[in-house]
């Protein structure tokens, strides 16, 4: 048990399991930002402890979504770095993917207001996108993460889809091409893998073509082309279509020059 929940009674439970669902309901914008950053760590942990109730712990993620764009970019750093990293570091240590979920979808959350806020919250964000491309690419980290299970690179990439198809009110026009850019120098430099060709999806998928650039669109599409047969079959739907955006948009010249390479099928 963290500081963020003391020790609860039954009557305790009972109360936090009706009023949770209430408030989520609600939607009703916060007090002030003391109170706000009171209840982020208190939020996070409900939501992410098993033993809590499913329908309770789904509110309590709601709520914490809720909270994110009213809470200061120091507190929403400090949610990151010794909440949700923290308990990402635990679940992998323990091998619990189910768990690990969870935790990525707050991370999720987290990344999608930050990115969207942009100024101060920037640094928050791309600490967030260079987690999810690192394990999405089986690659280190520091603080160092326990080894991943065979799940986490594809829950990484599943976790940067939510984030950049996410659409929160943001006057930051161009935060979607900026982790896109992010994700597409990554992977541009590492070695191709399946939770990586699932990245380039959805940047694909996500960011208009005049927003990419013909170089880029093409290099996705080649990626794609040379990774659809390992693809999971969840993915196969969005590889689709983005193949047929890629050739309603690409020259015939780049269309033929992604198709004819060596490596593709």
């Amino acid at each position: 048990m963290t500081p963020a929940i003391p020790p609860l009674s039954n009557t305790d439970t009972a109360k936090i399991a009706i009023l949770l669902p209430l408030l989520s309901a609600l939607k009703m914008e916060p007090i002030n930002n003391e109170a706000v950053n009171l209840l982020l760590p208190f939020l996070c942990e409900y939501a992410i402890d098993p033993d809590n109730n499913a329908t309770s712990r789904e509110a309590a993620a709601l709520c914490f979504h809720n909270m994110l764009s009213y809470a200061n970019p120091e507190e929403l750093h400090s949610l990151y770095s010794e909440n949700l990293y923290t308990e990402l570091r635990d679940k992998m240590e323990r091998r619990l993917d189910d768990q690990l979920r969870d935790v990525m979808t707050l991370v999720a959350m987290l990344g999608s207001v930050t990115s969207a806020r942009g100024g101060p919250c920037t640094a928050t964000s791309s600490k967030i996108i260079n987690l999810l491309l690192h394990l999405s690419s089986n690659q280190s980290l520091t603080p160092p993460l326990p080894p991943p299970t065979s799940n986490t690179p594809l829950l990484a990439a599943e976790t940067f889809g939510l984030i950049v198809s996410s659409a929160p009110k943001s006057n930051l026009p161009f935060w979607k091409q900026r982790i896109s850019f992010m994700a597409l120098n990554h992977l541009k430099k590492n070695d191709r893998t399946v939770a990586g060709d699932i990245i380039l999806l959805h940047v694909g998928c996500n960011l208009p073509y005049n927003a990419l650039g013909e170089e880029n669109l093409a290099f996705i599409l080649k990626r794609v082309l040379c990774g659809l047969q390992q693809l999971h079959e969840d993915f196969i739907t969005m590889a689709l279509s983005f193949l047929l955006k890629s050739i309603a948009v690409l020259p015939k010249q780049a269309l033929v020059q992604c198709l004819s390479a060596d490596d593709v099928f």
